[in-house]
C-alpha cells in the first residue's frame, strides 16, 4: 500500500518493493484517484485474507489483488527518500493504527478491476463479474 500525493496520485495502490515494482497502480481504478485528501488524514484500510489484497481509501474501495508469491511478510511504515532540502525535518503521521489477525471477514466484492496473478486460477471477484478460464483442461 503506498500514500502518494504527488499529482500522479497513486495512493492507495499495491507496490513491491525491490522485486516487482506495481501491481496495482491506481490507473487501474481511476474514479478512486480524486479520493485522497491533501493535507488532511485520510482513512486507508488494507484487507489481506489469504490470497486476497484489497484496499481501500476513505472508504472507497481502491485496489484488487489476488496474489500468493509472500504468504508472510512483515509491517513497516515508511518515508522514501526525501530528496528536496526544504521538505528535509518534516513529519508525517499516522494515528488509529489497528491490526486485526482473527475472526477476519472479507468486504463485499467491488466493482473494480481485479489484478490476478494466480495462474489458472479464477478468483471469487472475477467469477462474479463473469470471468472464466478459456481452457477446462478437458474440451478442445
Amino acid at each position: 500500500y503506498e500514500i502518494d500525493p504527488s499529482p500522479r496520485a497513486w495512493t492507495a495502490g499495491i507496490y513491491d518493493e525491490a522485486r516487482r515494482d506495481w501491481l496495482y497502480p491506481m490507473d487501474y481504478n481511476p474514479v478512486v484517484k480524486s479520493s485522497f485528501k491533501l493535507h488532511e488524514w485520510n482513512k486507508v484500510r488494507i484487507e489481506c485474507i489469504g490470497t486476497s489484497i484489497r484496499t481501500f481509501l476513505n472508504g472507497q474501495p481502491a485496489a484488487d489483488l489476488v496474489d500468493d508469491m509472500t504468504p508472510k511478510g512483515f509491517i513497516a511504515l515508511q518515508v522514501h527518500q526525501i530528496n528536496k532540502a526544504e521538505e528535509v525535518g518534516r513529519k508525517i503521521y499516522w494515528r488509529n493504527i489497528r491490526i486485526q489477525t482473527t475472526n477476519l471477514k472479507p468486504s463485499p466484492i467491488a466493482n473494480i478491476f481485479t489484478v490476478n496473478l494466480l495462474p489458472n486460477n479464477i478468483s471469487p471477484q472475477e467469477k462474479q463479474h463473469g470471468i472464466t478460464l478459456l481452457f477446462d483442461g478437458k474440451t478442445t
